[in-house]
């Protein structure tokens, strides 16, 4: 019972963390894990513990507070965040959606928190939810 239990939360563990997919091939249907990036783990922990984001992307200083991660429909890691503050192409502050390959310096750091008023609509660019702070975190739906 014991060998059960330690399989069951390391299953567990894997797909709170990892990226756990389907595949196919010569040997038949498995599973493909893969386990998420250092900035993934980094938004993850900004997200649970309500901390912004200082990161660059596409060149560009932003300040943020994430507040939905997981994959796109690529099977890449992506972030919904509320750009508040840094540098931008338009207006701020305004959701900004961030493919998390291609954010550089990323670090968290304790601040107020910020979001914008069309949250709760239905957003695209995150896919696969693995978190989502209104839902996981604050527990408002």
């Amino acid at each position: 019972m014991r060998r059960n239990t330690l399989r069951y939360c390391a299953l567990q563990f894997l797909s709170t963390v990892a990226h756990i997919s389907p595949t196919s091939g010569a040997s038949g249907i498995g599973l493909s894990i893969q386990m998420p990036s250092p900035t993934y783990i980094l938004f993850r922990n900004a997200i649970l513990a309500e901390q912004q984001v200082v990161c660059t992307y596409e060149g560009r200083h932003r300040e943020l507070c994430p507040h939905i991660l997981g994959t796109n429909k690529r099977g890449e890691e992506a972030v919904l965040a509320w750009q508040f503050a840094g540098e931008s192409s338009g207006k701020l502050p305004q959701w900004r959606w961030l493919r998390l390959a291609d954010v550089r310096n990323a670090r968290a750091r304790n601040g107020a928190w910020y979001e914008g008023r069309s949250h709760r609509s239905s957003q695209t660019c995150v896919s696969n939810i693995d978190l989502d702070i209104n839902i996981h975190v604050r527990k408002l739906r």
